[in-house]
């Protein structure tokens, strides 16, 4: 599954972890990508994954909305739950 992120500067996704393999590369923004202790900051044209069950944040440091395309195996049941949700309100 494949699903665009984008958050506004300063915003924070918590730690947390999911069953699946989780990839993505990096549009716009500049955001800090922490898991298993280490930091990776990423820019755009950067390339980042997180292992399954492998406990991760990311911090928006930049000046400007953070854009990626992240790529969830097997899909993501929660960001699924999102997609059906708006369209039932279009």
């Amino acid at each position: 599954m494949v699903s665009l992120f984008e958050a506004s500067p300063g915003t924070r996704v918590p730690a947390h972890r999911h069953p699946n393999l989780q990839m993505g590369y990096s549009l716009q923004g500049k955001a800090e990508y922490v898991a298993s202790g280490q930091t990776q900051v990423v820019e755009p044209g950067a390339f980042y994954h997180f292992a399954g069950n492998e406990e991760h944040e990311i911090n928006n440091v930049g000046n400007e909305s953070l854009v990626s395309l992240d790529i969830f195996i097997p899909p993501l049941e929660q960001v699924l739950r999102a997609w059906q949700a708006r369209k039932h309100q279009s």
